[in-house]
């Protein structure tokens, strides 16, 4: 089996193997049993079986355990029976995690609390938390719009707020971070009295959140489709001087090493390239030029470590290729802002989180391991056959995604008979959620008082 090649494939291997399979389902049972029946822990317990389920469904010729399966299912069917209550919710706003949030989040005071924000000294005004009121809450006629970024923050939300009260004032929209949506999480929010966006940018994701049904509503977008294209522009060929960029943190599931080995492979036709990241899991940019050295490609690698959004902007711009090789990843930014920078894209194609209807003749391809090295001399000696940032204007960034959430919205407040008398505050993602006009932050913060109100007592 070739993903023994390289070590970052490591764990791919182990996962693959039948005898981890059968060894990761008899510690799930026996999870799951003691969480419910020794500790009495149901969120625990559920997190333990999902967890599971997420991993199976994502390994080709892994089948999942029916039990496990089944155990699943009855949580689905036994929130959705639940009136006015979520035992799923009850259970985790008990647990220990949940208390320390709400500890936490009170020493900040209420302005941070009801943002989930984390206090900085000397801030950025313009620096939200991982909560932004999209629409204020206007009367019993008209709901609000909250969304909430980040999987942990789902967490943090259902520990701070008072849920259903929440749901009776505002619809939310969940931008998730992570692939595979097999998350207790997301059964926070199952059988709420409001509409609750899910972003689903990856397909399964996508058919997984519709499946669940009840107050989930998915739409295919996700964190990467709320880019800023004036942030990202294409600069003049003349003015390349990377063959290849790669936007990773230095973790080892990044796979620098397989980009080392095509590199190597790829011999002239590849002279440069610039990796911007930072240091992460233990691993340090002297571990990444470790791994380069071994491939004998050290001298063209040049690393930009923790610089600013403007130099991200920069340097991608100056590139001709972008490469992301994570096997698993969901709400890529990377590969967007070379799109917005005219840069094509070459990307796993044993990826897990990315829209692949995004990978086109417009924007780059998708490569084996074994074929990577071919890919990209292909990639670059095409390279102005493609056409990313004019595909990327037609179909993603924040202004397409606003109007797409604003729609999906806007109908949901219809089909329930409400009025819709003042639209979205716009939102872009600059690394994180923010507002695109400073009026709208101004006006969101004034409406911030309401959510005290729905704060747990």
């Amino acid at each position: 089996m070739n993903h023994m090649k390289h070590m970052s494939d490591y764990r791919e291997y182990i996962i693959c193997r039948r005898a981890f399979q059968h060894l990761y389902l008899f510690l799930t049972l026996l999870k799951y049993f003691y969480l419910i029946y020794w500790k009495n822990n149901s969120y625990a317990a559920h997190a333990a079986t999902l967890g599971y389920e997420r991993i199976a469904a994502c390994v080709s010729g892994w089948q999942i355990s029916p039990f496990v399966g089944r155990v699943n299912s009855k949580l689905v069917a036994s929130i959705k029976r639940e009136v006015g209550g979520n035992s799923l919710v009850d259970s985790y706003v008990r647990s220990p995690d949940a208390s320390r949030y709400r500890e936490e989040f009170r020493s900040y005071g209420w302005e941070h609390q009801v943002r989930l924000k984390y206090p900085r000294e000397h801030d950025d005004p313009s620096r939200q938390g991982d909560l932004l009121i999209l629409k204020p809450y206007m009367s019993g006629k008209e709901k609000g719009v909250i969304l909430i970024q980040y999987n942990d923050s789902f967490n943090k939300f259902v520990s701070i707020y008072d849920l259903h009260r929440v749901g009776d004032c505002y619809r939310i929209v969940l931008e998730p971070s992570t692939w595979g949506y097999r998350d207790p999480a997301m059964f926070f929010f199952l059988n709420l009295r409001t509409d609750v966006i899910v972003q689903a940018q990856y397909a399964q994701d996508y058919q997984y959140i519709q499946s669940l049904g009840a107050s989930l509503v998915p739409l295919r977008i996700g964190a990467g489709d709320w880019m800023d294209d004036e942030r990202f522009q294409a600069r003049p060929f003349s003015e390349k001087i990377y063959d290849i960029v790669m936007v990773a943190s230095w973790q080892r599931i990044k796979r620098h090493e397989l980009l080392f080995d095509a590199v190597k492979k790829c011999g002239s036709a590849v002279k440069k390239v610039a990796l911007i990241g930072y240091p992460s899991s233990g691993r340090t940019r002297k571990d990444v030029m470790s791994e380069a050295g071994k491939y004998g490609v050290d001298e063209k690698i040049d690393i930009y470590e923790g610089i600013s959004r403007v130099d991200v902007s920069k340097i991608v711009g100056q590139s001709k290729i972008g490469v992301m090789l994570t096997l698993r990843e969901g709400a890529n930014k990377g590969i967007y802002e070379c799109f917005f920078s005219g840069v094509p894209v070459v990307i796993s194609d044993r990826n897990i989180g990315v829209n692949r209807e995004h990978i086109n003749r417009y924007t780059g391809l998708t490569a084996s391991d074994e074929d990577l090295p071919e890919k990209i001399v292909s990639l670059l000696e095409n390279i102005h056959g493609y056409t990313p940032r004019e595909w990327a204007l037609r179909t993603t960034g924040y202004k397409n995604s606003m109007w797409l959430l604003s729609d999906c919205l806007k109908t949901c407040a219809v089909r329930d008979g409400e009025e819709w008398t003042q639209d979205l505050y716009a939102k872009k993602n600059d690394t994180n959620a923010r507002y695109v006009l400073d009026n709208d932050r101004i006006a969101a913060d004034r409406a911030t008082e309401h959510l005290r109100g729905l704060l747990r007592q």
